[in-house]
């Protein structure tokens, strides 16, 4: 899971189908993990010395969202289960929204069609103007930032960073980034105390597969230490960004004394997995409201 908001927040600011389930969704999800097998820690899930009666599911969340705290958490303590949230550190510590969510809110909440029409136009020139190549067949503002967003990800960090800055000035967009999205290390603490643990999802977000080396352990070793830090519990899990990565950033995300790294692959997760490309099964409102087709997800059954 990404995201638990209501429906409405989630159209409002035009949410990106992966990154959100309805907060009914996440508690039937719950219910139905329960009548189907038990809710475990990944400790207990990762363990294949015995034998399991019922199938086992783990509950993790990426990034580190506000809703885990009111919404999600809310939810846990009242089925009695654990989750794992893997947190980008520095916007805990900032709290500053992720740079992506930043522009796709920001864009969202132009109101008139007018402006939208003119936004979409001048993002259009924009990245023509830099040889940006996005899919010509898009319409709609919201459709053509995603598809830049999707381009501008791979580039080198300063070079985005100029390119937004460049873009948010083009389009009228305030620069300030937006707060109060993330959780807080008081919140986070007090989930700690009640049956929630922490892992690394990096830094600052930087998508490994696309970071140099020292960079790439330069994000493993920040995140891993201020967790620690500020929880004062070990952090022994790792979530790749974005859900990209290479062959080597196992020999890293080892090397820093990470025990194991997740993935989402839509996968289960048998005795035979690399323990540091440990798969996950993407959760969203999109994926889950449907459980009979949930239940066939897990199953792999094949799709037409």
């Amino acid at each position: 899971y990404h995201r638990v908001v209501d429906p409405e927040v989630a159209h409002a600011l035009k949410m990106q189908d992966a990154m959100w389930t309805s907060c009914d969704t996440f508690r039937s999800d719950l219910e139905w993990m329960l009548d189907n097998g038990e809710i475990v820690d990944l400790d207990r899930i990762l363990d294949f010395s015995s034998r399991n009666d019922r199938p086992l599911f783990s509950i993790t969340f990426d990034d580190g969202w506000i809703d885990n705290y009111t919404n999600a958490y809310p939810l846990l303590l009242r089925y009695g289960v654990p989750a794992t949230v893997f947190l980008v550190t520095s916007a805990i510590q900032t709290g500053n929204i992720f740079w992506v969510e930043d522009f796709l809110y920001k864009v969202a909440k132009i109101e008139s069609e007018k402006d939208q029409l003119l936004a979409a136009n001048a993002l259009i020139a924009f990245c023509n103007s830099r040889n940006i190549r996005i899919s010509k067949s898009l319409c709609g503002i919201t459709r053509i930032a995603e598809s830049f967003i999707e381009v501008i990800k791979v580039m080198p960090k300063k070079l985005r960073m100029d390119i937004l800055q460049e873009l948010y000035t083009e389009l009228e967009l305030c620069m300030d980034p937006i707060k109060g999205e993330v959780l807080t290390w008081e919140q986070i603490n007090e989930m700690g105390d009640n049956g929630i643990s922490f892992g690394s999802h990096t830094h600052t977000h930087e998508i490994l597969k696309y970071t140099d080396r020292q960079t790439s352990l330069a994000e493993l070793i920040a995140s891993k230490a201020i967790i620690e830090r500020e929880t004062n519990k070990p952090v022994k899990y790792f979530c790749y960004p974005n859900a990209r990565y290479n062959e080597k950033d196992a020999d890293l995300i080892e090397s820093v004394g990470y025990m194991n790294a997740f993935r989402i692959h839509n996968l289960p997760t048998t005795g035979q997995t690399d323990r540091y490309f440990v798969p996950r099964y993407l959760a969203s409102e999109h994926m889950n409201k449907n459980k009979n087709y949930l239940l066939c997800r897990l199953l792999g059954l094949p799709r037409y």
